[in-house]
C-alpha cells in the first residue's frame, strides 16, 4: 500500500472502521449485550494501530478521543484498566480542553481507569467530566462520573461527599431510566456501605 501511494487512505479507513466499531460496542454493552466484550477482545492490536495513526500521521485527535472514550464499558467489563488507561492518555495527549461530549467521555474513561488503579488524578478527571457533561446536558456521562466520584470519595473516607455524589448518580439514572447507570450508582452506594462498615447494606 505504501509503494502504491495508498497507505494514508487505507489507514484512515481502518481508523474510521474501528471508531465506528467501538462506538457501536459501547451502545451494545450499555444494553447488556455482553457478546461484544468477547468481540473486542480480539481487536487490541487493531485498536492500538488505529490510535497510533490518529495521533501521528493521521493527525486526527477527534477520532482518537472517540475511539478511546468509547471503550470505557469494555475496559471495565474485562478489568483492562492498565491497557485502557494507556490508550486514553495517548488520546488525550496535547488536546486542549474543549466543551464537547467526545472530550467529556474521554475524561470519564480516564477517570474510571485511574479510580481502579488508585491514581489520585482520578478525582480531577472525573470532576471535570461531570461538570462538562452537566454543561452539555449529557446526563449519562454525568451520572457515570458522579457514581465513580462516589466510589473515589468512599475510598478516601469522605463519606458525606460520597453519599452526595451517589444521590446525584441515582437521580440521573432514574431520570434516564437507564439500567446500566442504575447498576453503577448502586455499586457506588455499596462501596460507601462497605467503607462505613454497614455490610448488611
Amino acid at each position: 500500500l505504501r509503494t502504491r501511494g495508498e497507505e494514508v487512505d487505507a489507514r484512515s479507513a481502518h481508523l474510521g472502521h474501528f471508531v465506528q466499531l467501538t462506538e457501536r460496542s459501547h451502545r451494545q454493552i450499555r444494553d447488556f449485550r455482553t457478546e461484544w466484550l468477547a468481540r473486542l477482545r480480539h481487536e487490541h492490536a487493531n485498536i492500538d494501530a488505529a490510535l497510533t495513526w490518529a495521533k501521528s500521521d493521521g493527525a486526527d485527535d477527534e477520532s482518537a478521543l472517540r475511539l478511546a472514550g468509547s471503550l470505557m464499558l469494555y475496559g471495565k467489563g474485562h478489568v483492562l484498566f492498565w491497557l485502557l488507561d494507556g490508550w486514553v492518555e495517548r488520546a488525550l495527549a496535547n488536546v486542549a480542553p474543549n466543551a464537547s461530549q467526545t472530550y467529556a467521555r474521554a475524561l470519564l474513561c480516564s477517570g474510571m481507569c485511574k479510580l481502579y488503579l488508585q491514581d489520585a488524578a482520578s478525582e480531577s478527571r472525573l470532576t471535570q467530566a461531570a461538570a462538562l457533561a452537566m454543561e452539555l446536558g449529557d446526563r449519562w456521562t454525568q451520572g457515570c462520573a458522579t457514581a465513580f466520584l462516589a466510589m473515589w470519595n468512599a475510598i478516601q473516607g469522605r463519606l458525606e461527599q460520597a453519599r452526595a455524589h451517589a444521590a446525584v448518580a441515582v437521580e440521573l439514572a432514574d431520570a434516564e431510566a437507564d439500567d446500566w447507570l442504575r447498576s453503577l450508582a448502586g455499586l457506588g452506594k455499596s462501596w460507601i456501605a462497605l467503607r462505613s462498615g454497614e455490610h448488611h447494606e
